[in-house]
């Protein structure tokens, strides 16, 4: 259970006076969402026996994980999906020399270009990476796409990876139902692949769950009325409510998406047992079940091969789902390990901070109000502008 401490911080384990790695997963908006990344992180890594702690904020600020870093005394702060501003880290690494700092990447590179925001926090990150010695970018992607620049302080880390725990429904629907479960953006292929569950549902009548982040798309009605596809429209929900949706409702999940770090959803389709049409981007589907997303054909004879074998598949898919998380937990576990392990170099931090800042000066960068800076997790906005602080300025 999360108990709140000052300033509503939930801190999960409750009572926690000391540990090695801290998560900040998310905020306090989604707590059904810092249960599954924030807390399930942690117990997996105490079961592995490494102390750790996460932290739900309701304000991401300096003063607020300034706080957590003084009361839990970490070595090693996670800093998952860019959270924690990077000024903000930049200068609680500079007041800790002792604890390391990872900031965690979760998507590829090509989606980063969606928003300028998030392109300017990783170039940020990996300029204050490369002249503090105790803060560290991370990717989920075990290509690990900075290394070759970035040598050692580019580290792959990858998921923690949390089993829904519910029962499956072992009988498929009539009709059979495709689920497209994603973000509204571009790289989704949302478009294409709706138009290939159109065609299959020529060969098998099909209908289609349609969940994506944000309200219900404009064009999304008249598109399926234009290509007769029944579909169903379902919101942005809790984990708990998500995953049930997969293993009562969805026979088969597609996840032809142009570009990938790891991509949750389709494990947590093969978690709860249900096959999978995706593309190469996911490399860890079976090569059989992989499709060329820019092909509207095969997508649909994907659809159609995996329902056509499907009581086949959804063994496949457990099998599939157990192999990825362990090995991605086991890798995690290790990885996290390492960087505790590693030795820090001494440092004079206040050069550091002033050479991180002027390598910088020419982004927008933008400090918070008095209590520092400030994301809004939930929309993933900058924080309020105001010219940074010449406090590290020499």
């Amino acid at each position: 259970m999360l108990v709140a401490s000052q300033e509503d911080l939930g801190v999960y384990p409750e009572n926690c006076e000391q540990a090695d790695v801290l998560i900040v997963a998310t905020n306090a908006e989604a707590p059904s969402w810092f249960e599954v990344r924030g807390v399930r992180v942690a117990e997996h890594l105490v079961e592995q026996g490494t102390s750790a702690a996460a932290v739900s904020m309701p304000k991401i600020t300096e003063r607020n994980v300034s706080r957590m870093v003084s009361e839990l005394k970490p070595r090693l702060v996670l800093n998952r999906a860019m959270l924690i501003h990077s000024d903000t880290v930049v200068h609680v690494a500079a007041a800790n020399p002792d604890v390391k700092f990872a900031t965690v990447c979760h998507s590829s590179v090509g989606d980063l270009g969606r928003s300028p925001f998030w392109m300017a926090e990783t170039s940020r990150t990996l300029s204050a990476a490369a002249v503090m010695p105790n803060i560290y970018f991370a990717h989920v992607d075990e290509q690990n796409p900075f290394a070759a620049l970035f040598g050692d302080k580019s580290v792959w880390l990858p998921n923690i990876v949390a089993r829904p725990l519910m029962t499956t429904v072992r009988k498929r629907h009539d009709p059979p139902t495709v689920s497209i479960v994603c973000g509204n953006r571009p790289l989704k292929n949302i478009s294409t692949q709706l138009l290939a569950v159109a065609v299959a549902n020529q060969t098998t009548p099909l209908r289609c769950i349609v969940s994506l982040s944000g309200d219900e798309p404009q064009w999304l009605q008249p598109f399926c009325r234009s290509l007769q596809l029944s579909y169903e429209f379902r919101p942005w929900s809790t984990w708990l409510e998500f995953t049930r949706m997969l293993a009562m409702d969805v026979d088969v999940g597609l996840q032809a998406s142009y570009t990938e770090s790891f991509n949750f959803v389709a494990l947590e389709h093969l978690l709860c047992g249900k096959p999978v049409v995706g593309s190469p981007a996911i490399r860890y589907l079976p090569p059989q079940w992989q499709a060329d997303p820019n092909d509207v054909g095969d997508l649909a004879a994907h659809i159609i091969d995996r329902l056509n074998n499907w009581d086949r598949d959804c063994q496949a898919a457990m099998n599939t789902a157990e192999s990825v998380c362990v090995y991605s937990n086991r890798q995690a576990t290790e990885r996290i390990q390492e960087l505790l392990d590693r030795p820090l170099r001494d440092a004079d931090m206040r050069f550091r901070v002033n050479e991180y800042f002027r390598r910088t000066e020419a982004d927008e960068a933008w400090m918070g109000d008095d209590v520092g800076l400030e994301i809004n997790a939930a929309t993933y906005a900058p924080p309020p502008k105001r010219k940074l602080s010449t406090i590290y300025r020499t």
